[in-house]
């Protein structure tokens, strides 16, 4: 029982340092603000959600007028606000609920206005 506790801790800490890198080589080729990580998703900008080894998660998403998006077994909950890495780490903790090891995730998003976010 203790093994994978540590197993499934070096797994996380190794699962969040890939999550990092990817968000910071996804945000390094976006323009301006967004490169900076200042962007924020807004109402109306579309996601795409990619959740490594669970394709039935994977889908677009829209922001709703409240901020929010619901996804499957995540629930509705905000996206509005949150930048591209800050938003798939949320969804990553939100589905660490329902999954024995936490799900990966990085995002990219381009455009101004109604947005188009990539969220893997």
């Amino acid at each position: 029982m203790t093994s994978d506790f540590k197993t499934a801790g070096r797994s996380s800490t190794r699962l969040f340092l890939f999550l990092l890198l990817l968000a910071t080589v996804f945000l390094g080729s976006l323009p301006d603000a967004r490169a900076e990580g200042l962007y924020r998703i807004g109402v109306g900008d579309s996601l795409a959600v990619n959740v490594w080894d669970e394709p039935k998660l994977n889908g677009a998403y829209e922001v709703l007028p409240d901020g929010t998006i619901t996804m499957p077994l995540a629930g509705t909950f905000r996206a509005e606000g949150y930048t591209g890495p800050e938003l798939a780490h949320r969804i990553a903790n939100r589905l660490s609920a329902v999954f024995r090891k936490k799900p990966g995730g990085d995002s990219d998003g381009q455009g101004d206005g109604n947005n188009f976010f990539y969220i893997s």
